[in-house]
């Protein structure tokens, strides 16, 4: 009798090392398809282990990203929500479905998701994460001024201006909410803070910048 336990201790540690071998030369079979951009092979790779191996995280980062590239923002959502299931701190999940959420035009919903990694330990790029909730803010806040939502507007472009401080946009566009509140002073106060970072900046677009801040509305 205790050699037949010891018999099949023996199978099941082969079958289970021999599983992970497969899965291990799978993962691998998957990395290098999407190196080379051949997403649908990632695709059918990574479903395949994910069916026997739920709890694979590299099989959802790279389904969900190649999903992503593919431009299968819902597919990668539903995909990263699941990894986060069992992964819930997993900034690679966390990034793809915030970007997945933004590629649908779900700003509101991706906005904590970008802010979540932000306050993060994560190796994720900081510039990369602040440029996208700035670009959110900004967008928020065209929203509002669209919609006579001046208080809404300066609140969400006086966000944006804080997370996106080298983009002229940020400056105009609160200078353009201010004049619409008929507040002459603090446009032209944001005005002249925008004409003095890009006048120390070469690498920005002094050319656009000289126009914003001689608008004759201005």
């Amino acid at each position: 009798m205790n050699k037949r336990k010891v018999l099949l201790s023996i199978f099941l540690s082969l079958f289970i090392s021999s599983l992970t071998q497969a899965q291990s030369f799978e993962l691998q079979s998957a990395q290098q398809a999407f190196q080379a951009q051949q997403y649908y092979r990632v695709v059918s790779i990574t479903e395949n282990i994910l069916k026997r191996d739920s709890l694979n995280l590299p099989a959802y980062r790279l389904l969900a990203s190649s999903q992503l590239a593919q431009q299968q923002p819902v597919e990668a959502e539903k995909t990263a929500g699941k990894g986060l299931r069992y992964f819930p701190e997993q900034p690679a999940l966390q990034w793809i479905k915030a970007e997945s959420l933004l590629q649908q035009g779900l700003p509101d919903d991706a906005l904590p998701l970008y802010e979540q990694l932000l306050n993060s330990n994560t190796s994720f790029s900081e510039e990369a994460i602040r440029q996208r909730i700035g670009i959110i803010y900004q967008t928020k806040g065209g929203r509002y001024y669209q919609d006579e939502k001046l208080d809404l507007a300066e609140r969400n472009l006086k966000k944006s201006k804080q997370f996106l401080p080298d983009t002229l946009a940020s400056y105009s566009n609160l200078a353009l909410v201010y004049m619409k509140k008929e507040e002459r002073r603090k446009a032209l106060e944001v005005i002249d803070e925008g004409r003095k970072r890009f006048s120390e900046n070469p690498s920005l677009n002094s050319n656009a910048s000289q126009r914003v801040v001689s608008n004759p509305e201005l």
